[in-house]
């Protein structure tokens, strides 16, 4: 009702406010780090429909996690396995590794995001990302394109010579895995 669509805005408001506490400098920096990254990394709006119905499993690290830990087990060669930002590590833990990771906070835990077992998993990330987080993926790189929050890291990329449509990633990053299952054609997810 009323109330949960209160709760839905009074969090993008705290999500994007978050953003813009440093004046947006953060993610400036990493948007202009991340630049050197692109040479290695594959287009995200590139691979659109590449997974057209095979099955897409969105991993966020909320409570819910633990309880469907031994499921995912069980089907995770029967589709693709999306883990957005701290679940790739609570996978790990149980054993699990998913098949894309999905990374977009300017400032992740350095010492949990350090901490999981899949750096080379294909890393799917917009240029916002920490930089210094970016370093450690030895895996395949997935750039998507920004969705339109800082009209300047268009700017910048239109620089390099980069021109991608804009990739909406939402609010969070499980936002940001259900929008890459959706856009790669997974179904059902």
């Amino acid at each position: 009702g009323l109330f949960a669509e209160l709760a839905h805005y009074h969090q993008g408001i705290h999500l994007l406010a978050s953003d813009y506490q440093d004046l947006g400098e953060r993610v400036l920096k990493n948007v202009i780090a991340n630049q050197k990254h692109l040479s290695r990394a594959l287009f995200g709006h590139a691979l659109e429909g590449r997974c057209r119905g095979i099955p897409g499993v969105i991993c966020g690290a909320g409570p819910s996690l633990n309880g469907v830990l031994p499921k995912l087990a069980e089907v995770q060669d029967r589709g693709l396995i999306f883990a957005g930002g701290s679940a790739v590590a609570a996978l790990n833990m149980a054993h699990i590794t998913p098949h894309f990771c999905a990374h977009l906070d300017p400032d992740p835990p350095r010492e949990r995001f350090l901490s999981h077992q899949a750096f080379e998993v294909p890393h799917v990330y917009q240029s916002r990302f920490s930089s210094s987080l970016l370093e450690q993926v030895h895996g395949p790189l997935i750039w998507m394109a920004e969705g339109g929050s800082y009209p300047i890291e268009r700017w910048i990329d239109e620089q390099y010579g980069i021109s991608a449509p804009p990739f909406p990633a939402g609010w969070s990053v499980v936002n940001f895995c259900a929008a890459i299952a959706v856009h790669l054609g997974c179904d059902p997810i």
